[in-house]
């Protein structure tokens, strides 16, 4: 497939493969520069053609990401912003703001109940994604979280840290269950095996039992 020029030349890969494996709808974060216009766009990658702009965040988009089931998009700011919009009609539905510094990531749970932001500011909070209400998970080491996944069962949530350990935390209840360590580096990638699979988490090289 080739874009013409109705398709903005600044196109990432990435945002790309997300389309395709969504419904043909491509999802491109405008402008990344001086002259960010502070939306994301939604563009339908057969016809070409931006079906939503979406707006409302006042400073620089810096992460985004489709529900599973694909009916949201939810972005993060410069300023800890997190907006969620409804993708058939582009309409916002949440505007949330706890966090007081960049939003780095955001994740939602397997069943898209929960949406899990971390920050600049050292935070992990956990939303509730019907009510728009959040709290506070965890509170990073003085070098942050580096990634942030769910588990499969949406229960538990793994936080991998730059001080080189992995907090696993209990979505129910909010509060970390265990401490995997034994790493010499920071964590900067953490998986969850499918749930078909005996639970396991991935951590970098090292294949830690999540002992459920």
């Amino acid at each position: 497939m080739v874009f013409r020029n109705t398709v903005p030349s600044h196109i990432s890969t990435l945002s790309l493969k997300q389309a395709l494996e969504l419904s043909n709808i491509y999802l491109e974060n405008a402008y990344r520069t001086t002259d960010n216009d502070k939306t994301v766009r939604l563009w339908d990658v057969d016809t070409e053609v931006c079906q939503h702009i979406l707006t409302g965040h006042d400073c620089e988009i810096t992460c985004v990401t489709y529900s599973p089931c694909g009916t949201r998009i939810t972005a993060g700011s410069e300023d800890g912003a997190v907006r969620l919009w409804d993708v058939e009609t582009g309409i916002c539905l949440h505007a949330l703001t706890c966090h007081a510094n960049i939003v780095t990531g955001i994740v939602y749970s397997s069943n898209g109940n929960q949406i899990t932001t971390w920050s600049r500011d050292k935070t992990v909070r956990l939303w509730d994604v019907s009510a728009g209400a959040s709290r506070l998970v965890s509170i990073g080491d003085n070098s942050g979280v580096l990634d942030v996944k769910c588990s499969s069962k949406s229960d538990l949530i793994a936080i991998a840290s730059h001080d080189r350990t992995i907090g696993l935390w209990d979505v129910e209840t909010g509060s970390c269950s265990s401490t995997l360590r034994g790493h010499s580096r920071p964590v900067s990638s953490v998986a969850f095996s499918p749930q078909e699979i005996r639970s396991h988490l991935a951590v970098s090289t090292t294949l830690y039992d999540s002992g459920m």
